[in-house]
């Protein structure tokens, strides 16, 4: 289902470690609506990290570790995500001006502390409003200060009904 580099999963082993993530990031209180920043490269790590916060309903901020220090912190402190989903510690280079959780998972999407799964802890995903945001992008905005641009489920809803009509795509193609 998913190769990166070196790096194959399935699909059951990479919804199973999105899974995983979800109800870490709920054990930190996220919960539908909240932004979730992620602070990983392209990768199998983003991409669970993405799955489990949208199996939450929660926001996904992708930030790129790249990025200059002053842009990271601007775009933290602008989402006002609490939780940070990163593949690496916390750098020191990064100080968020509020206080904020992180969540280290490896090169694969595993969580690297381990508890206990209570999977009847999720939330019912065709219960989730189709008005939640589902991601926030940061543009360079006109001033070079990064702005937040928010997309929400119906809008990419919207999209999907596009390039199934549009492409002609059927459970049988």
């Amino acid at each position: 289902a998913v190769v990166c580099d070196e790096i194959t999963l399935t699909y059951a082993e990479l919804y199973e470690r999105a899974t995983k993530i979800a109800l870490q990031l709920l054990e930190l209180g996220v919960v539908a609506g909240n932004p979730v920043a992620i602070l990983c490269g392209r990768s199998i790590s983003f991409l669970a990290a993405v799955i489990g916060i949208l199996r939450l309903g929660a926001t996904y901020v992708p930030i790129d570790p790249a990025s200059p220090d002053e842009r990271i912190q601007t775009m933290l402190k602008e989402s006002k995500a609490n939780v940070v989903i990163s593949e690496f510690e916390r750098p020191y280079r990064i100080n968020p001006e509020h206080a904020m959780q992180w969540l280290i998972i490896d090169n694969t999407g595993k969580c690297t502390e381990q508890f206990q799964y209570n999977y009847k802890l999720l939330p019912n995903i065709s219960e989730l409003s189709v008005n939640l945001p589902i991601y926030r992008i940061f543009t360079s905005g006109s001033t070079g200060t990064p702005k937040a641009v928010e997309i929400r489920m119906q809008s990419f809803l919207n999209l999907l009904d596009w390039y199934i009509s549009d492409f002609n795509f059927s459970l049988d193609s």
